[in-house]
């Protein structure tokens, strides 16, 4: 069977019909009137497990679930994917083609007409096409607006930390190597990114040297590490974000299969815990003050009791007390990465950029 066909379904079983990560795909593709066939599904430029499971929750919102299994079963008895699809819902893959374009146009479509897409209204500034890259991830804009730090392949040989040209996208330095620098062995790009202090002259990376976790923290004129924290008690770290006095940096760790939110403080060098439960805390944000931190959790919506995993949700919490409120938001989805705008978007703060706009976010 295609990947789309087995990886699709176990995303669909394990998951359930509705995702918003797959949702998100499913969007962007009808919104371009790019939705592939049924027949087009086992060219590898078409993610077998979002466009998978996006198709099988159709076929289950359709011909119910048993249709699932039977289909199944025709694998284990090796019949085509387009044998199974005859036998199983009576139609072919080019009528079934057409019926879930026909769904999924008609979810969208509503979108599509009140929403436009990126080029109307941005331009790039990175352009993976221009080498053969794939990968530019986890930007973070410098507090004035003027620059920003990635992760990117650009140098083939590994992920590194470049710092680069809000306006232009012109690369200004690489600030990691890790294909041949011995202090890191890995940057965790995939799921964090870096953060800067509030003037915007360091910044601050999650990294794994020697086998532990580690944050970097860079000069950015000097262009060079200038600080390297080891958190051997942790094991991994996601998503520093710097106090806005500069003092301290708060994160989310993983111990023992949980995400809980500490904060080092740099001056003491001292680690505080600062939630020990089984909810996972993620992202956190400084309020301007330094006083609260915003994070997303699953804390008002799990049940651990019954095992049922919930929505993440944005939660604010007192650093001083450690008191944690639900912020509230859009029920039934998932809440990510709380990050604040530059300063001079911030109510009273200072003058916005010589064109009148805001700072760029």
């Amino acid at each position: 069977m295609p990947l789309w066909f087995i990886e699709g379904m176990a995303e669909y079983l394990s998951i359930g019909p509705v995702d918003a990560n797959t949702a998100m795909w499913m969007r962007e593709a009808a919104h371009r009137n790019e939705l592939p066939d049924v027949d087009d599904l086992e060219d590898p430029r078409y993610f077998p497990y979002r466009y998978g499971q996006a198709l099988w929750a159709y076929i289950g919102g359709k011909y119910g679930d048993a249709a699932i299994g039977n289909m199944l079963r025709g694998g284990v008895a090796r019949l085509s994917y387009r044998e199974i699809v005859k036998a199983v819902l009576g139609v072919d893959t080019k009528a079934l083609s057409a019926e879930w374009h026909a769904a999924e146009l008609a979810s969208y479509r509503q979108i599509a007409e009140t929403t436009q897409l990126p080029g109307a209204f941005a331009r790039p500034v990175i352009v993976a096409e221009e080498k053969g890259l794939r990968l530019n991830v986890s930007p973070e804009l410098s507090p004035d607006g003027k620059r920003f730090i990635y992760f990117s392949e650009r140098d083939l040989f590994s992920i590194d930390l470049f710092l680069a040209d809000a306006d232009t996208g012109k690369v200004i330095r690489k600030i990691t190597d890790t294909a041949t620098d011995a202090h890191f062995e890995s940057l965790q790009f995939l799921s964090s990114a870096g953060a800067w202090n509030g003037d915007g002259t360091k910044i601050v990376f999650p990294g794994i040297s020697r086998g532990e976790p580690v944050l970097g923290i860079v000069d950015i004129e000097r262009g060079r590490i200038e600080r390297e924290i080891r958190l051997p008690k942790i094991d991994e770290v996601l998503n520093p974000a710097w106090s806005p006095d500069g003092r301290s940096i708060a994160f989310a760790g993983l111990v023992g299969g949980f995400n809980d939110l500490f904060v080092y403080d740099l001056t003491t060098d001292a680690l505080r815990r600062l939630t020990t439960d089984a909810y996972a805390e993620l992202d956190p944000a400084w309020s301007p003050d330094g006083r609260r931190l915003a994070f997303s959790t699953d804390r008002f919506s799990t049940n651990l009791e019954a095992l049922q995993a919930g929505n993440l949700r944005l939660a604010i919490m007192d650093v001083a007390s450690g008191a944690i409120t639900e912020a509230g938001g859009f029920e039934g989805v998932h809440w990510w990465n709380c990050r604040s705008t530059p300063r001079c978007c911030r109510p009273g703060g200072p003058d916005r950029a010589r064109s009148g706009r805001c700072c760029p976010t």
